[in-house]
């Protein structure tokens, strides 16, 4: 399929689902502690280089391959991931919320507490 590096290279910038895919991937891993602060750009860089090495090897590999299909699948897979972060964090954001709220008249009142005095 990829004739030449700038093919190749026009190919990869056209996909969309796996460059979200790995913003997402990047976020997850900064919430869960394995990407530090300042890392995520070469973090960025090697999935990226990864993507596009794989690109590379499966039009060679595969004969026919059409990365539009792989690519659907990766902004599937990130849009799924980016809804269940979005609920992670309304349920943290609750949390905080009424932990904010705690005590204050009428909103952050716990009527369970009253009755047992």
């Amino acid at each position: 399929m990829f004739t030449d590096l700038t093919s190749l290279l026009q190919g990869f910038g056209a996909l969309i689902g796996l460059p979200a895919l790995i913003v997402v991937l990047i976020s997850i891993g900064k919430l869960t502690g394995l990407v530090k602060d300042g890392q995520a750009p070469a973090y960025s860089l090697g999935l990226n280089l990864a993507g596009l090495v794989g690109l590379f090897v499966a039009s060679l590999a595969i004969p026919g391959f059409q990365p539009g299909i792989i690519d659907e699948k990766a902004g599937a897979v990130a849009a799924f991931l980016t809804a269940i972060l979005s609920l992670v964090a309304q349920l943290g954001l609750t949390k905080v919320l009424y932990l904010g709220a705690k005590g204050v008249p009428v909103i952050g009142a716990s009527y369970s507490l009253a009755k047992k005095k």
